[in-house]
């Protein structure tokens, strides 16, 4: 083989590595490890046995709603929650409801601290849909972030 042919190969190796990536949504960190973003149901996440262990009933939650006649304290809020992937977990799926049950549960701790009853405008930091929350899955964790506002 020729070089010209090698080139052209190891070429288009490269352009389809990059095609299959850019179609997956798979990007790739500076550390070169890839990262993903997926989208999960908010109800489903809800009823799962770790959402259920965490969080307290008496700070209402609610998703992408205003503050329904309430005084805002805080608004523009964000939280995050880390969850090693590799540890523990049947799926991707379950560390990130495991993720998103935390950063929750972290949502409901600081509006207690701050005086108010309920978490509202509840979002993922680059979604704003109310069915569904936004995971980072990453090489070895998965990150849930969300934006929220305090009312009283």
């Amino acid at each position: 083989m020729n070089v010209a042919k090698i080139v052209l190969i190891a070429s288009l190796c490269v352009l389809s590595s990059a095609f299959v990536l850019a179609k997956s949504g798979a990007q790739k960190e500076k550390n070169g490890y890839s990262k993903e973003y997926r989208q999960y149901s908010i109800t489903d996440a809800l009823k799962s046995d770790e959402a259920k262990a965490r969080l307290a009933p008496k700070i209402e939650l609610y998703f992408g709603l205003g503050n329904l006649g309430g005084k805002e304290l805080i608004a523009g809020f964000t939280q995050e929650s880390h969850k090693n992937a590799l540890k523990h977990f049947d799926s991707i799926k379950s560390a990130c409801d495991e993720a998103f049950a935390i950063t929750l549960a972290k949502l409901q701790q600081k509006v207690q601290e701050a005086g108010g009853n309920s978490a509202v405008n509840i979002v993922s930091l680059n979604s704003n849909s109310t069915q569904e929350y936004e995971c980072l899955v990453r090489a070895l964790d998965v990150k849930v972030t969300l934006k929220a506002s305090f009312a009283k």
